[in-house]
């Protein structure tokens, strides 16, 4: 059974990430299903919930977000401050050191809460 994918806020901010992944760790550690099942159908080892580390959580939750990995996930959040900001600097910068950020299947939603964009 695949899990649904997440999908980042409209300008998501990586503090937050930091902050879901550290609950997704706990969570992994405290065997809640959803968590586990996480952990085993988007990681690529076989780990053992408790012995899933913060790098394991942060990259199974990369993947909820259909990023290759944390990396490319913080990349693809970078790009979108930048976009919001209309910093563009920042997205020439950010799309010449990664240009497969233009082709990332990362999931944002497309409006904000209350219908803004």
């Amino acid at each position: 059974m695949a899990l649904p994918d997440r999908r980042l806020p409209v300008l998501p901010e990586l503090e937050q990430l930091e902050r879901q992944a550290e609950e997704l760790l706990q969570a992994m550690h405290a065997l809640d299903p959803d968590a586990v099942a996480e952990l085993k159908e988007r990681h690529p080892g076989d780990i053992a919930p408790s012995d899933a580390m913060l790098a394991d959580a942060k990259l199974v939750l990369a993947r909820g977000y259909r990023a290759d990995s944390w990396a490319r996930l913080v990349q693809s959040v970078q790009l979108a401050g930048a976009t919001w900001r209309d910093d563009l600097e920042a997205v020439r910068d950010l799309v010449t050191a990664n240009p497969r950020l233009l082709h990332e299947p990362v999931l944002i939603r497309t409006t904000a809460i209350g219908g803004r964009r």
